[in-house]
């Protein structure tokens, strides 16, 4: 198709929509007088925008590659196979194409030296004069182009069938979006390599060149990090000064562009000068700091809607396009979405977020002005306010207020001198700044002064416990912690009977003095009061307020209350993220708690992904070696051990251990927790010789550290217990295993999951004595009725129990109480991991009810 059969086809377009659609047919006929080719590229174009006659832009003119857009049933024009030897060069492949032209990777092969090119030449079936013209301009323009952003010429000439050709460098790079989003270059390393290529098109201007087509694929990077513009296929010389802004060629009715990165003035077919290029840079700039484009809702679009789009629809500022949703899909897509864009560019949402307002945002938002005078007058212009935004100046895309200038005074900490005529107005505007500022401080002030009142209240009441232990108080008596803790919970309602913050403080500090004792039911009212005590005095979501809450649900999930612990938990968390911040200590807190509840609930995979964002988190703002992000990684460890992942397990432990024992020494209870973890993993690798001393050590330290009744060393004594089982020690291990029961029963009470698992311990060990069977039994039933009371009938600890007891069952005989077990465990998804109880069932295959027994308990395996 030539381009007057374009022109035409575009002003009958225009007549035909303005009739009736009935009567389109018999005006066609008559307006194309018999021209079929015209009348076909006519009825083509209806029927794609006759839908979009609403979207329609005035003045909007199709031409040959803009309107081609639309026809996307036609067949791309060949492009030359490898090989095909083009004047000096071999062809090698295509390296990518336009509307009219293809970019070829060659070589050069005349025997003067070796050399990859880039090879330039119009597609086959698409030559014209304004194309041969077109090309030959290019040649021109790149012949005069020496700057070191931008592709050289190299060559040039004719092949054998009269198609003209362009020989250009070879830049092997990625298109600079893809190369700033590998690299996760920062905000500030994006300006600076976008300085580059505006400096690029800065200087084509200043050689009367306009580009008309900058994108990232016309931009490669190299691996080096140097920018090449390329493609300068549609760029205009400039005749006389940049001011006429006229084109030495005309256009004929042709308007190429890429529709998705073109100004306003391409699309509405209007005079393109300069000024579009800066457009089209502040189009680059807003795709490499947002990582989208202003007009990406239009990307599934007709191109009228996306042309009405670029014409009519104003930029969001970046700070909005950044945090608004996209329509691509749901809201956790979009917080995904967001967070990988922030990590593209080394930061986070939030201060992304922050970095892309103000006067990045307005830079950004004057070069995408609809009006080209409105925008910056040069590139060069649009350059000085970057480098003025980058050296932390004022800009001109602002407002020249005198509250902006002392705000960019605050950023730079240094002052220019201001004109005369301004001081007085300075002066004002500096005394209302002031006095903002003086009364943030004083805010400020009076919150930390509170703070410290509320310390030192609770140091003084803490320290006057203490005094009973001094002889001259005690009078002989010798007074325990436990009772100092009982004196201190009954003197704080005595001593402050009104509400008040410190109030809150020390019930909250008695109660993690209590829980870490092992004291939990005694540390539960004092933690309930303080959230009462704290959400009465400063709201339900102040500081204190979150604190008291997230001690509560840690407390929960210790006492096995499950169900309160986790809405406790999600609203606490909600509220905290939202008051101080999803990095803050105390939402890092909550959500690492809210991770251990996912552990108990065998939820695996979310706390996983939970203790993941945590230990992240806590390792860049606490540093490695903190002791948070030391307890972060131990619960990763848990949660390893948990999904049967053993060997990884073991490998974070022992790096753990070291640095809890370099960090806080062999003593601290974190890396008391690690030691006995890791002989629990031991245990389940049988390599028992590594784990005995390790416990036995464990064990003898927490004694002597927490002392013998306390929680923590229940689980040393019971991971012991679990070793002498399987080494054969069964005198001892039951000694061990009644301690534990009867020591959980003393701190948490028969109904705690705890209680339940030293049952299911005791279950065990007493199944290894072939005659004490009927006490296997019982224990193991007590377990699993207590495991169906806290986590409900489809639990993995139920079904295991079920299946435990039930083998149990099959060697007392009773085996339809065993087949029932094993068959409700079956049909509730039980997974038996490893091989079965073989040896038990080879003497049991005589019978029938133990064929069926065997064949559902291998259907488990």
């Amino acid at each position: 198709m030539d381009d007057q059969l374009w022109e035409r086809a575009d002003e009958l377009l225009d007549q035909a929509l303005e009739v009736p659609a009935a009567e389109r047919p018999a005006f066609l006929e008559r307006a194309t007088e018999g021209n079929e080719e015209l009348l076909a590229l006519v009825q083509r174009l209806l029927s794609h925008l006759e839908e979009d006659e609403e979207e329609l832009i005035p003045g909007l003119r199709l031409s040959a590659p803009a309107g081609a857009g639309l026809l996307d049933d036609d067949e791309p024009p060949p492009a030359s196979p490898p090989g095909t030897v083009v004047g000096r060069y071999r062809l090698l492949g295509e390296l990518g194409r336009g509307g009219m032209a293809v970019v070829y990777r060659a070589e050069r092969i005349d025997g003067g030296f070796e050399q990859e090119v880039a090879l330039k030449q119009i597609l086959v079936g698409t030559e014209s004069d304004v194309m041969v013209r077109r090309l030959e301009q290019e040649r021109q323009i790149l012949a005069r182009a020496t700057h070191p952003d931008m592709a050289r010429l190299l060559d040039g000439g004719v092949d054998d069938q009269g198609r003209p050709y362009l020989v250009l460098e070879l830049v092997d790079g990625v298109p600079i979006d893809l190369y700033c989003d590998h690299e996760r270059l920062t905000v500030r390393q994006r300006l600076e390599l976008f300085l580059r290529i505006a400096e690029a098109v800065a200087y084509a201007h200043r050689n009367l060149v306009v580009h008309r087509d900058i994108k990232p694929s016309n931009i490669l990077v190299t691996g080096e990090g140097h920018p090449k513009l390329l493609d300068f296929g549609i760029a205009r010389l400039l005749v006389g000064s940049e001011a006429e802004a006229s084109l030495t060629v005309a256009d004929h009715g042709l308007r190429p562009m890429t529709p998705a990165y073109a100004s306003p003035e391409q699309v509405r077919s209007e005079p393109v000068t300069t000024l579009s290029d800066v457009y089209q840079l502040g189009l680059l700039l807003y795709l490499l700091l947002t990582g989208r484009t202003p007009y990406h809702r239009e990307s599934s679009r007709s191109p009228l809607k996306l042309a009405r789009a670029i014409s009519e629809e104003p930029p969001a500022p970046l700070r909005k396009a950044f945090l608004e949703p996209t329509p691509e899909g749901p809201e956790e897509d979009t917080i995904a979405t967001k967070a990988k864009i922030a990590a593209g560019r080394r930061t986070t949402p939030e201060r992304l977020a922050k970095e892309l307002g103000g006067d990045l945002s307005a830079i950004v938002l004057k070069a995408l002005r609809k009006e080209p005078t409105r925008r910056y007058s040069s590139v060069e212009k649009m350059i000085e306010d970057l480098q003025r935004y980058l050296d932390g100046r004022t800009v001109a895309a602002r407002p020249d207020s005198l509250a902006y200038r002392l705000r960019t005074f605050a950023r730079r900490h240094s002052l220019a001198v201001t004109l005369g005529a301004l001081l007085l107005s300075a002066l004002i505007v500096f005394s209302v700044v002031t006095a903002v500022q003086a009364r943030r401080i004083a805010a400020e002030a009076e919150r930390a002064n509170r703070e410290a009142e509320v310390a030192r209240q609770v140091s003084t009441f803490l320290t006057g416990l203490f005094e009973v232990s001094d002889p001259s108080e005690a009078l002989g008596n010798t007074i325990t912690a436990r009772e100092i803790l009982d004196r201190g919970s009954a003197e704080i309602d005595q001593r402050l009977a009104a509400p008040s913050l410190v109030r809150a403080r020390l019930k909250r500090t008695m109660g993690q003095v209590y829980q870490n004792l092992g004291l939990f039911q005694e540390a539960l009212p004092l933690f309930e009061a303080a959230v009462a005590t704290a959400t009465r005095v400063d709201g339900a979501d102040s500081a204190e307020a979150l604190a008291a809450r997230s001690d509560l649900g840690g407390l929960l999930i210790t006492l096995g209350r499950y169900d309160g612990a986790e809405e406790l938990l999600q609203t606490t968390l909600a509220a905290s993220a939202r008051e101080l911040g999803e990095n803050h200590p105390q939402t890092l807190d909550l959500r690492a708690n809210l991770a251990s509840l996912r552990v108990f609930n065998r939820r695996l995979d979310e706390a996983e992904r939970l203790f993941r964002q945590v230990w992240t988190t806590r390792r860049q703002v606490l540093g490695p070696r903190h002791e948070d992000t030391l307890a972060t990684a131990n619960s990763l460890g848990t949660v390893l051990f948990a999904r049967g992942d053993l060997e990884g397990a073991e490998a974070v432990y022992r790096e753990l251990l070291e640095d809890l024992r370099a960090t806080l020494g062999s003593d601290h209870p974190h890396t008391l927790m690690v030691a006995s973890n890791l002989g629990s993993v031991w245990i389940q690798l049988q390599r028992f010789d590594e784990a005995r001393p390790l416990l036995r050590d464990t064990l003898e330290r927490r004694t002597r550290v927490l002392g013998p009744d306390h929680p923590a060393t229940f689980t040393v004594l019971s991971n012991l217990g679990g070793l002498l089982g399987d080494t054969g020690e069964l005198e001892e291990a039951e000694t061990l295993y009644r301690q534990v029961y009867q020591g959980r029963l003393d701190t948490v009470g028969p109904d705690h999951p705890k209680a339940h698992d030293a049952l299911y311990d005791l279950g065990w060990l007493l199944s290894l004595h072939p005659d004490r069977l009927d006490e296997s039994a019982t224990y193991y039933r007590q377990a699993l009725e207590g495991y169906e009371v806290v986590h409900g009938p489809d639990h993995p600890y139920v079904q295991d129990a079920a299946y435990q007891l039930a083998l149990v069952e099959a060697r007392r005989g009773e085996d339809e109480e065993a087949l029932r077990l094993l068959e409700t465990a079956v049909e509730r998804g039980y997974r038996k991991e490893g091989v079965l109880d073989r040896e038990e069932l080879a003497g049991l295959q005589g019978r029938e009810e133990m064929r069926a027994l065997r064949e559902v308990m291998e259907a488990a395996e």
